[in-house]
């Protein structure tokens, strides 16, 4: 589990936002970059976070590092930039950082969403003495000042919460699926083992898995999977009649999801026997739907095909 208190990760976050914050306060107050350069800027900072969300956020595992926090930072920048130009807290964009606050605490952890709220209020402080809209509106009524800070970060404990409650779940659904190709391996091993032929066949009768003991049973044991069942096996039933796709057998497991045994099937082999086998049907079944048939072949003897003379 990760560990959501976790003080280093709050304080990196926390100088990481701080640090892009005081540059973009450099950028417009110190620099004093004219309106048509801070479009400009605003415009390339508005395609590189576009493409770093395009290409690396999906990404599920081998992040690069250096490019995932440049993106994080350039996304900061921009949020940063758009606000400070337009108003500071006065800003009709402040929402955005609301919005960065939240989608921060879901990539990184959800402490970073608060430690990005904290930043931008020490930012949007600093920012008061340089921006004439801002200062006015302080020195207007600092009381009501207070309370639009207060407001401003009264979604901290949300966006906490939030993140936090989602990322449980992902954690868990992480755990799950590795439970589930554990099982599946371990399934896949006892079928190898077993000795009885298994068959698995989805529910147009192609075969999805064959063990050792049912690929000696076809005449091509090396292209079995995706190909149809009674394309490479003979089966026949206690009347000798061919076993064909739309066996009623076959198709009542389908749609009842029952298991059935049927003894004395025939299947016959390349090198002229007959092995008498009893046929377990076993429909495998997901989310209360029929997926596959498991088909378990044990066999009872073997006898020679006469040739007429």
């Amino acid at each position: 589990m990760k560990k959501f208190l976790s003080l280093e990760s709050f304080i990196f976050s926390f100088f990481f936002f701080l640090l892009t914050g005081i540059i973009s306060l450099i950028a417009l107050h110190v620099l004093a970059l004219s309106f048509p350069t801070i479009i400009q800027t605003i415009l390339i900072l508005i395609v590189l976070v576009f493409l770093f969300f395009r290409l690396e956020i999906p990404k599920k595992k081998k992040k690069n590092t250096v490019i995932y926090m440049g993106g994080i930072g350039m996304s900061v920048l921009l949020i940063y930039l758009i606000i400070l130009s337009t108003g500071g807290i006065t800003s009709p964009f402040l929402i955005f950082s609301h919005l960065a606050a939240i989608a921060f605490a879901f990539l990184i952890t959800p402490l970073a969403g608060l430690a990005f709220i904290l930043a931008s209020v020490i930012t949007l402080a600093l920012n008061i003495p340089f921006d004439v809209t801002s200062r006015n509106f302080v020195n207007a009524d600092p009381f009501v000042t207070s309370l639009y800070f207060l407001s401003y970060i009264q979604i901290s404990p949300f966006t906490y919460w939030l993140a936090r409650e989602y990322s449980k779940k992902d954690e868990w659904s992480h755990v799950l699926e590795k439970q589930m190709e554990m099982f599946k391996t371990e399934e896949e091993q006892f079928l190898k083992n077993i000795i009885e032929a298994v068959i698995v066949v989805d529910t147009k009768m192609k075969i999805v898995y064959t063990n050792e003991n049912a690929k000696k049973l076809s005449p091509n044991n090396e292209k079995i999977a995706g190909q149809k069942m009674t394309n490479l096996y003979t089966f026949k039933d206690r009347e000798g009649r061919t076993i064909t796709e739309s066996w009623p057998p076959f198709e009542h497991a389908l749609t009842t999801k029952h298991s059935q045994v049927f003894e004395n099937v025939q299947i016959l082999l390349n090198n002229g026997e007959v092995l008498l086998v009893t046929m377990i049907i076993l429909p495998i079944v997901q989310n209360s739907k029929t997926v596959a048939l498991n088909l378990i072949i044990r066999e009872e003897s073997k006898t020679q095909i006469q040739e007429a003379s």
